[in-house]
């Protein structure tokens, strides 16, 4: 089970105890320390199984959260209320615990298959309905809650939201599903509705991640720093194919790995399905930059922007295209084409005054196309609400047989980004 399914488990988890009025805020905040136990059970994060094993104890609830505790599993801190038989509360904080060595690996990869058994079961209908006894073996807690019934009604709800999110989906663009082909993914609501956000407000998806991540907080985590990190990285290497690719898969990875850790600490399902569309656009975001199809984000002074970078690679043209929306520049569009060492472009931004302000990077992007051997022969700049559309470049550029390899499609893309982000200046 990858981890957007195991987010949307966990979603369909909380919704289903948000559509139960029967069940009191103890007894949620109880469901959820046991569907969290679980799911660090089943994962076996920091050796969990392995402490109680170790130690020869029953591999009962009690223990099993005593090893949590005792662990701090990944920061987790539990506390156990005997007066109702069950978790309380589940808090995080931030601090990381070695892993454990690991032993005794089939018998922990029973129970891990166990509490993965349980998980795929649970309903907090089910739990209301159990006897939660701290001293139950997992073997029983787990046959408890295969043989309770699930009586729950949620169709007509469940109906509603699932119409509400095909009616959300019917209504993207066709450059959404043409994308999503284009990228080998499957067109399903899930991707189209990810893949539209992805389009249209990458923007707002890693101010998102970057809050997340902990950039309003006093102490930032961990997370806030290696992301910081990787999109330096991700701009050092924007002049090289491969050297961009490793560095945005890399982005991408640590802001799911910091987004899968989050999503587990949420109590609410909208919190929890707003996380999962943000990491199904960056699993897309993946696929895309196979076909050199990047939304890279950069620091413009202190505003995060997100410049969607293309590289068109072909036997009768070389093209780099780039968007972004900027307070500086307005919204801009850009499109460039390479024809061994002479550089073709215009710039378009919806507002006047970012043309303006566009047309005082010509001498600096000029002169770093030198450093890298190029001329900048002919270079328009033009204002325009057609936003991400350059069609007047194509009238401008003489189509003819490409002699121009990646290498420097990409050096004109590091061109670009640096003299718009400014960062040529620090």
């Amino acid at each position: 089970k990858n981890v957007n399914e195991e987010a949307d488990q966990y979603s369909e988890y909380l919704w289903k105890m948000e559509k139960n009025n029967e069940i009191s805020e103890e007894e949620r905040n109880s469901y959820i320390g046991i569907y969290r136990l679980l799911h660090q059970i089943e994962k076996n994060e920091n050796n969990v199984i392995g402490r109680v094993i170790q130690t020869d104890q029953e591999l009962t609830l009690r223990n099993l959260l005593s090893a949590v505790r005792s662990n701090k599993a990944k920061g987790m801190d539990v506390s156990v209320s005997d007066e109702f038989g069950a978790l309380e509360d589940l808090i995080t904080d931030n601090t990381s615990i070695s892993q454990q060595i690991e032993t005794a690996f089939h018998q922990k990869q029973y129970y891990q298959n166990l509490s993965k058994d349980t998980l795929e079961q649970l309903t907090p209908e089910k739990l209301k309905q159990t006897s939660i006894d701290l001293n139950l073996s997992l073997e029983a807690f787990q046959e408890q809650i295969a043989n309770a019934q699930d009586t729950q009604e949620f169709d007509q709800s469940a109906y509603q939201d699932q119409m509400q999110r095909f009616q959300e989906a019917s209504m993207a663009e066709d450059q959404v599903i043409q994308s999503l082909i284009d990228a080998n993914e499957p067109v399903t609501i899930d991707h189209i509705l990810a893949q539209a956000e992805w389009m249209n407000h990458a923007n707002q998806t890693f101010q998102q991640i970057m809050t997340y991540s902990g950039q309003k907080k006093e102490e930032k985590t961990i997370f806030y720093d290696q992301i910081r990190e990787r999109m330096d990285n991700l701009y050092e290497n924007s002049d090289q194919e491969e050297g961009l690719k490793t560095s945005y898969e890399q982005l991408l990875d640590t802001c799911k790995e910091m987004l899968s850790e989050t999503s587990m600490e949420k109590t609410s399902s909208i919190d929890v399905r707003a996380i999962n569309l943000i990491h199904k656009q960056l699993t897309i975001a993946g696929s895309l930059s196979k076909e050199d199809d990047y939304q890279m984000p950069v620091y413009i002074g202190e505003e995060l922007s997100v410049i969607h970078l293309k590289v068109i690679k072909g036997t009768k043209e070389g093209k780099v295209t780039a968007s972004m929306n900027s307070k500086k520049y307005g919204d801009v569009s850009a499109e460039f084409e390479v024809d061994g060492k002479q550089v073709t472009g215009i710039i378009v931004s919806n507002d006047s005054e970012g043309v303006v302000k566009l047309s005082e990077i010509e001498p600096k992007l000029k002169e770093l196309l030198e450093t890298t051997g190029k001329e900048m022969k002919k270079l328009n700049f033009v204002q325009s609400n057609e936003y991400g559309k350059t069609q007047s470049a194509k009238e401008d550029i003489q189509k003819q047989d490409n002699n121009t390899d990646t290498k420097s499609l990409y050096e004109v893309a590091k061109a670009f980004i640096t003299v718009i982000s400014g960062k040529n200046e620090r």
